[in-house]
């Protein structure tokens, strides 16, 4: 079984919020933004250090809510722990970034899935692990009352524009008013694929609008995203 740490605190003063990263995921995308540059932890941040930055963060600066990324979360052992001293003790929103390859934990307010692909074949062929518990636990959160948003990377020549159809009519089996965010690929370091047009992206865009309300696109370069929130732990 994979097994992630807690590696980086981070914390946005523009919109009162807290980064808590998981190192570790439980699939091996060979697009993945982290090829680009791993994160190289020189630390496990401990249940307790993470505990005592996150009460000074929401007594001294107002923070209002905990987001959970990766790598996955969901293979964290801590992460139940956190999520209800966030919840339970903290009072503050708690927002996790998934592959939804697990079920969503009690306590979450919202996710964004990235959904990698919904054909089975295809989902097996390129991330090794089946779609099926994806969506099941994409429907299940929902059901729950979970934000469920949802996320796609549109890869020419692997996740083209016809997967990204099939993936937007998922999400508007589950609900149409979900909402849904194109993602242009940016390339990694021993992958075929090229960068999508800003064309292709808002052509994707256009399709996803058949079946559903909310579709907004990016297509960044490595050099456009920026980071703006302070390091609290970890480096």
């Amino acid at each position: 079984m994979v097994t992630g740490f807690f590696y980086k605190l981070t914390y946005s003063h523009k919109y009162r919020r807290a980064h808590l990263y998981n190192f570790g995921c439980n699939y091996a995308c060979k697009w993945c933004y982290y090829r680009l540059k791993p994160p190289a932890p020189k630390v496990k941040l401990s249940v307790d250090e993470v505990e005592r930055a996150l009460e000074l963060l929401k007594d001294q600066r107002g923070m209002s809510r905990l987001h959970f990324l990766g790598g996955e979360p969901t293979i964290n052992p801590h992460l139940i722990e956190i999520i209800s001293y966030a919840k339970n003790t903290l009072g503050v929103k708690t927002v996790l970034i998934t592959n939804c390859s697990n079920p969503i934990p009690d306590g979450i307010d919202r996710i964004s899935v990235s959904l990698k692909a919904v054909s089975e074949e295809l989902h097996r062929k390129y991330i090794g692990k089946p779609a099926a518990p994806v969506l099941r636990n994409f429907i299940d959160a929902y059901m729950r009352g979970i934000d469920v948003h949802a996320c796609t990377v549109y890869i020419p020549g692997l996740i083209e524009i016809d997967e990204i159809e099939r993936i937007a009519k998922f999400i508007a089996s589950v609900d149409d008013l979900i909402p849904f965010y194109i993602i242009g690929y940016i390339p990694v370091p021993g992958a075929p694929w090229r960068k999508p047009t800003d064309d292709e992206v808002k052509r994707a865009k256009e399709v996803a609008e058949r079946y559903l309300k909310y579709v907004a696109w990016s297509n960044l370069t490595a050099d456009k995203i920026k980071y703006d929130s302070e390091i609290i732990l970890g480096s």
